[in-house]
Protein backbone atom coordinates (compact mmCIF):
# COMPACT_ATOMS: atom_id res chain seq x y z
CA UNK A 1 0.00 0.00 0.00
CA UNK A 2 1.07 3.60 -0.55
CA UNK A 3 1.50 6.09 2.30
CA UNK A 4 -1.38 8.55 2.58
CA UNK A 5 -3.68 6.68 0.20
CA UNK A 6 -5.08 4.09 2.60
CA UNK A 7 -4.97 2.95 6.19
CA UNK A 8 -2.94 -0.09 7.14
CA UNK A 9 -5.56 -2.74 7.82
CA UNK A 10 -5.13 -5.85 9.96
CA UNK A 11 -7.96 -8.40 10.13
CA UNK A 12 -8.25 -10.23 13.43
CA UNK A 13 -10.21 -13.46 13.00
CA UNK A 14 -11.57 -16.10 15.35
CA UNK A 15 -12.19 -19.74 14.47
CA UNK A 16 -15.73 -19.50 15.84
CA UNK A 17 -17.96 -16.81 17.35
CA UNK A 18 -18.06 -16.20 21.10
CA UNK A 19 -21.15 -15.52 23.20
CA UNK A 20 -19.60 -12.31 24.58
CA UNK A 21 -17.33 -9.48 23.55
CA UNK A 22 -13.66 -10.52 23.57
CA UNK A 23 -10.82 -8.05 24.05
CA UNK A 24 -7.90 -9.14 21.86
CA UNK A 25 -4.37 -7.92 22.63
CA UNK A 26 -2.03 -6.70 19.89
CA UNK A 27 1.62 -5.67 19.88
CA UNK A 28 2.13 -3.05 17.10
CA UNK A 29 5.59 -2.28 15.68
CA UNK A 30 5.96 0.59 13.21
CA UNK A 31 9.08 1.29 11.16
CA UNK A 32 9.43 4.78 9.71
CA UNK A 33 11.16 5.16 6.31
CA UNK A 34 14.46 6.86 5.52
CA UNK A 35 13.55 10.13 3.81
CA UNK A 36 15.44 12.51 1.53
CA UNK A 37 14.35 15.35 3.79
CA UNK A 38 15.20 15.43 7.48
CA UNK A 39 12.10 17.47 8.26
CA UNK A 40 9.63 15.34 6.33
CA UNK A 41 6.41 14.40 8.12
CA UNK A 42 6.37 10.86 9.53
CA UNK A 43 4.09 8.42 7.71
CA UNK A 44 2.65 7.18 11.02
CA UNK A 45 2.45 10.64 12.60
CA UNK A 46 4.35 12.38 15.37
CA UNK A 47 2.68 10.15 17.99
CA UNK A 48 2.70 6.73 16.31
CA UNK A 49 0.14 4.18 17.55
CA UNK A 50 2.65 1.47 18.32
CA UNK A 51 3.23 -0.74 21.34
CA UNK A 52 0.61 -2.72 23.29
CA UNK A 53 -2.89 -2.22 21.88
CA UNK A 54 -6.24 -3.99 22.03
CA UNK A 55 -9.38 -4.36 19.95
CA UNK A 56 -12.80 -5.76 20.81
CA UNK A 57 -14.22 -8.67 18.83
CA UNK A 58 -18.01 -8.31 19.28
CA UNK A 59 -20.07 -11.24 20.51
CA UNK A 60 -21.25 -13.42 17.64
CA UNK A 61 -18.64 -12.11 15.18
CA UNK A 62 -15.58 -13.95 13.87
CA UNK A 63 -13.64 -10.98 12.46
CA UNK A 64 -12.76 -7.43 13.36
CA UNK A 65 -10.44 -4.98 11.61
CA UNK A 66 -7.68 -2.92 13.24
CA UNK A 67 -6.70 0.18 11.22
CA UNK A 68 -3.57 2.34 11.38
CA UNK A 69 -3.63 5.66 9.52
CA UNK A 70 -0.75 6.86 7.33
CA UNK A 71 0.41 10.25 6.05
CA UNK A 72 1.71 11.11 2.57
CA UNK A 73 5.30 12.33 3.04
CA UNK A 74 5.58 14.30 -0.20
CA UNK A 75 9.27 13.41 -0.50
CA UNK A 76 11.35 10.46 -1.63
CA UNK A 77 11.61 7.82 1.08
CA UNK A 78 12.25 4.14 1.60
CA UNK A 79 9.41 1.81 2.54
CA UNK A 80 7.83 1.99 5.95
CA UNK A 81 6.43 -1.06 7.67
CA UNK A 82 3.63 -1.91 10.09
CA UNK A 83 3.67 -5.19 12.03
CA UNK A 84 0.98 -6.59 14.33
CA UNK A 85 1.38 -9.59 16.63
CA UNK A 86 -1.37 -11.19 18.69
CA UNK A 87 -0.69 -11.38 22.43
CA UNK A 88 -2.13 -13.92 24.84
CA UNK A 89 -5.51 -13.31 26.50
CA UNK A 90 -7.80 -15.06 28.99
CA UNK A 91 -10.70 -15.60 26.55
CA UNK A 92 -8.84 -16.93 23.50
CA UNK A 93 -5.87 -18.97 22.32
CA UNK A 94 -3.38 -17.42 19.84
CA UNK A 95 -2.97 -19.37 16.60
CA UNK A 96 0.36 -21.15 16.30
CA UNK A 97 0.56 -20.47 12.55
CA UNK A 98 -1.14 -17.08 12.07
CA UNK A 99 -0.08 -15.05 15.08
CA UNK A 100 1.37 -12.04 13.25
CA UNK A 101 1.13 -10.03 10.03
CA UNK A 102 3.01 -7.16 8.39
CA UNK A 103 2.33 -4.56 5.69
CA UNK A 104 4.88 -2.59 3.64
CA UNK A 105 4.00 1.09 3.14
CA UNK A 106 5.42 2.21 -0.22
CA UNK A 107 6.51 5.61 -1.50
CA UNK A 108 5.32 7.40 -4.65
CA UNK A 109 8.35 9.67 -5.19
CA UNK A 110 11.39 8.69 -7.29
CA UNK A 111 14.91 8.84 -5.86
CA UNK A 112 17.03 11.61 -7.42
CA UNK A 113 20.37 10.84 -9.10
CA UNK A 114 23.04 13.38 -10.12
CA UNK A 115 26.61 13.43 -11.48
CA UNK A 116 29.12 16.28 -11.08
CA UNK A 117 32.84 17.04 -11.46
CA UNK A 118 34.85 18.84 -8.78
CA UNK A 119 36.64 21.15 -8.66
CA UNK A 120 34.48 23.13 -11.06
CA UNK A 121 35.81 23.99 -14.49
CA UNK A 122 35.53 22.40 -17.90
CA UNK A 123 39.16 21.37 -18.42
CA UNK A 124 42.07 19.52 -16.80
CA UNK A 125 45.74 19.60 -17.69
CA UNK A 126 47.20 16.62 -19.48
CA UNK A 127 50.08 16.44 -16.99
CA UNK A 128 48.63 15.47 -13.62
CA UNK A 129 45.16 16.85 -14.31
CA UNK A 130 42.64 15.48 -11.82
CA UNK A 131 38.88 15.67 -11.19
CA UNK A 132 36.60 14.02 -8.65
CA UNK A 133 33.42 12.55 -10.12
CA UNK A 134 30.50 12.45 -7.67
CA UNK A 135 27.43 10.28 -8.24
CA UNK A 136 24.85 11.39 -5.71
CA UNK A 137 21.50 9.97 -4.60
CA UNK A 138 18.81 12.03 -2.95
CA UNK A 139 19.13 9.77 0.11
CA UNK A 140 20.92 6.69 1.34
CA UNK A 141 19.30 3.32 0.57
CA UNK A 142 18.16 0.78 3.15
CA UNK A 143 17.65 -2.97 2.79
CA UNK A 144 16.37 -4.39 0.51
CA UNK A 145 16.89 -1.40 -1.83
CA UNK A 146 19.59 -1.67 -4.52
CA UNK A 147 20.46 0.67 -7.40
CA UNK A 148 23.12 -0.15 -10.02
CA UNK A 149 24.37 2.90 -11.95
CA UNK A 150 26.21 2.06 -15.20
CA UNK A 151 28.13 5.03 -16.58
CA UNK A 152 28.07 5.71 -20.33
CA UNK A 153 31.44 7.14 -21.41
CA UNK A 154 32.03 8.96 -24.70
CA UNK A 155 34.31 11.62 -26.21
CA UNK A 156 37.61 11.70 -28.07
CA UNK A 157 39.69 10.80 -25.01
CA UNK A 158 40.10 7.06 -24.47
CA UNK A 159 39.57 5.53 -21.02
CA UNK A 160 42.71 3.64 -20.01
CA UNK A 161 44.89 5.52 -22.51
CA UNK A 162 44.23 9.22 -22.03
CA UNK A 163 42.85 9.02 -18.49
CA UNK A 164 42.05 6.55 -15.71
CA UNK A 165 39.21 6.13 -13.21
CA UNK A 166 39.81 4.89 -9.66
CA UNK A 167 37.67 4.20 -6.60
CA UNK A 168 38.60 5.86 -3.29
CA UNK A 169 40.88 3.96 -0.92
CA UNK A 170 38.06 3.77 1.62
CA UNK A 171 34.83 2.73 -0.05
CA UNK A 172 31.62 4.53 0.96
CA UNK A 173 29.20 2.46 3.02
CA UNK A 174 27.11 0.16 0.85
CA UNK A 175 28.83 1.17 -2.41
CA UNK A 176 30.68 -1.16 -4.79
CA UNK A 177 32.63 -0.37 -7.99
CA UNK A 178 33.04 -2.60 -11.07
CA UNK A 179 34.79 -2.46 -14.46
CA UNK A 180 36.44 0.91 -13.89
CA UNK A 181 38.86 0.34 -16.78
CA UNK A 182 36.21 -0.44 -19.39
CA UNK A 183 32.51 0.06 -18.58
CA UNK A 184 32.18 1.46 -15.05
CA UNK A 185 29.21 0.54 -12.87
CA UNK A 186 28.58 1.83 -9.36
CA UNK A 187 26.09 -0.02 -7.16
CA UNK A 188 24.39 1.33 -4.05
CA UNK A 189 23.09 -1.39 -1.70
CA UNK A 190 21.01 -0.63 1.36
CA UNK A 191 21.65 -2.33 4.67
CA UNK A 192 20.28 -2.25 8.19
CA UNK A 193 21.59 1.32 8.26
CA UNK A 194 21.40 3.58 5.20
CA UNK A 195 24.10 3.35 2.54
CA UNK A 196 26.13 6.37 1.61
CA UNK A 197 24.21 8.72 -0.67
CA UNK A 198 27.39 9.60 -2.60
CA UNK A 199 30.00 7.61 -4.51
CA UNK A 200 33.15 9.23 -5.88
CA UNK A 201 35.67 8.38 -8.58
CA UNK A 202 39.08 9.93 -9.21
CA UNK A 203 39.64 10.88 -12.86
CA UNK A 204 43.36 11.40 -13.60
CA UNK A 205 44.66 12.49 -17.01
CA UNK A 206 47.56 10.53 -18.52
CA UNK A 207 50.50 12.58 -19.83
CA UNK A 208 52.11 11.75 -23.18
CA UNK A 209 54.56 13.41 -25.59
CA UNK A 210 52.19 13.68 -28.53
CA UNK A 211 51.13 17.02 -29.92
CA UNK A 212 47.39 16.55 -30.36
CA UNK A 213 44.10 18.44 -30.15
CA UNK A 214 42.46 18.85 -26.76
CA UNK A 215 40.46 15.69 -25.99
CA UNK A 216 36.93 15.49 -24.63
CA UNK A 217 35.30 13.29 -21.98
CA UNK A 218 31.57 12.89 -21.36
CA UNK A 219 30.18 10.68 -18.61
CA UNK A 220 26.41 10.12 -18.55
CA UNK A 221 24.02 8.48 -16.11
CA UNK A 222 21.49 5.91 -17.32
CA UNK A 223 18.07 7.11 -18.45
CA UNK A 224 15.55 7.82 -15.70
CA UNK A 225 13.31 4.85 -14.94
CA UNK A 226 10.14 4.52 -12.85
CA UNK A 227 11.00 0.85 -12.37
CA UNK A 228 14.79 1.17 -11.94
CA UNK A 229 16.49 -0.44 -8.99
CA UNK A 230 15.39 -3.16 -6.59
CA UNK A 231 12.58 -2.30 -4.12
CA UNK A 232 13.11 1.35 -5.06
CA UNK A 233 9.52 2.52 -5.21
CA UNK A 234 8.86 4.60 -8.36
CA UNK A 235 12.48 4.15 -9.49
CA UNK A 236 14.80 7.14 -9.95
CA UNK A 237 14.85 10.50 -11.68
CA UNK A 238 17.79 12.52 -13.00
CA UNK A 239 19.01 15.92 -11.92
CA UNK A 240 22.34 16.61 -13.65
CA UNK A 241 22.53 13.68 -16.05
CA UNK A 242 25.89 14.29 -17.80
CA UNK A 243 29.27 15.69 -16.79
CA UNK A 244 31.73 16.80 -19.49
CA UNK A 245 35.25 18.18 -19.62
CA UNK A 246 38.33 18.33 -21.85
CA UNK A 247 41.96 17.34 -21.39
CA UNK A 248 44.19 20.25 -22.42
CA UNK A 249 47.18 19.13 -24.48
CA UNK A 250 50.50 20.46 -23.17
CA UNK A 251 52.88 19.23 -25.90
CA UNK A 252 54.57 21.76 -28.19
CA UNK A 253 54.01 21.85 -31.92
CA UNK A 254 56.70 19.69 -33.62
CA UNK A 255 59.84 21.43 -34.84
CA UNK A 256 60.45 20.52 -38.52
CA UNK A 257 63.97 20.37 -40.01
CA UNK A 258 65.35 19.52 -43.43
CA UNK A 259 68.74 18.14 -44.44
CA UNK A 260 70.06 18.12 -48.04
CA UNK A 261 72.55 15.97 -49.95
CA UNK A 262 75.90 15.55 -48.21
CA UNK A 263 77.83 16.48 -51.39
CA UNK A 264 77.42 18.38 -54.63
CA UNK A 265 75.28 16.82 -57.32
CA UNK A 266 76.26 16.09 -60.88
CA UNK A 267 73.89 17.25 -63.55
CA UNK A 268 71.23 14.55 -64.02
CA UNK A 269 71.55 13.15 -60.49
CA UNK A 270 68.67 13.17 -57.98
CA UNK A 271 69.08 15.06 -54.74
CA UNK A 272 67.59 13.43 -51.62
CA UNK A 273 66.35 15.66 -48.81
CA UNK A 274 65.37 14.32 -45.39
CA UNK A 275 62.57 16.06 -43.49
CA UNK A 276 62.35 15.35 -39.75
CA UNK A 277 60.33 16.41 -36.72
CA UNK A 278 61.57 16.37 -33.16
CA UNK A 279 58.74 14.22 -31.81
CA UNK A 280 55.97 11.88 -32.83
CA UNK A 281 53.04 13.18 -34.84
CA UNK A 282 49.60 12.20 -33.54
CA UNK A 283 48.12 12.42 -37.05
CA UNK A 284 49.28 12.89 -40.62
CA UNK A 285 51.32 16.10 -40.80
CA UNK A 286 51.35 18.23 -43.95
CA UNK A 287 54.66 20.11 -44.42
CA UNK A 288 54.94 22.92 -46.95
CA UNK A 289 58.13 23.24 -49.06
CA UNK A 290 59.45 25.92 -51.39
CA UNK A 291 61.85 24.75 -54.11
Amino acid sequence: MEAGDDDVQFNVSASNPADKDITVGLDITLTEPVSASTDAALIFGSSPPDGAKSIVLPAGDTQVRYDIGTNAIGDDASRGKAEAELTAGADYTVSSSDSSASVDVTDSDPTSLDITFTPSGAAVAEAGGRKTISITLGRGLVAPEVLAVPLAISGTAVLGTDYTLAAPDTLPAGVTYANLGTAPTITFTGGATPSSAEATLALVATSDVLDEPNETISIALPAASATGGTKLDNGFELGTATASLSITDDDATPVVSIAGPVSALTEGDTGAYTISIDGEAQADLTINLTV
